[in-house]
């Protein structure tokens, strides 16, 4: 998983603490728990799949499994890679035959990570 990922949802959670309902509070200190207790975790070698391992570990981490199996799954659609080879279809045609691999990958992701104002 993630670094920036984990530290983004802990402090996410650890915000919800403080003065609050009691049942919310108790919520809390599952949550806060339940992230400890991965953080003391071994890395999960490269070669495993992620996914398998959240579900073996669902019973012990049901919060944490559940937002894991949501950010780790593959989309079942290809729009977006369908938009990605339109783009580079438009910017590379017959007049511009001889733009590098390097400078069309550069012009694709401008064009998809740059938002008009």
């Amino acid at each position: 998983m993630s670094t920036i990922f984990l530290v983004s949802i802990s402090l996410f959670f650890i915000n919800f603490t403080g003065t609050i309902k009691q049942k919310r509070h108790q919520d809390d200190q599952r949550w806060l728990m339940e992230l400890s207790t991965y953080f003391m975790e071994s890395e999960l070698e490269l070669e495993k799949d992620p996914l398998q391992w959240w579900h073996l570990k669902e019973s012990q981490y049901p919060n944490l499994s559940k937002l894991a199996q949501k950010y780790l799954c593959i989309l079942a659609t290809s729009a977006s890679s369908e938009r990605v080879f339109s783009v580079a279809g438009l910017v590379s045609h017959d007049r511009r035959s001889r733009i590098s691999p390097e400078k069309l990958d550069k012009v694709i992701f401008l064009h998809n990570n740059i938002k008009e104002i």
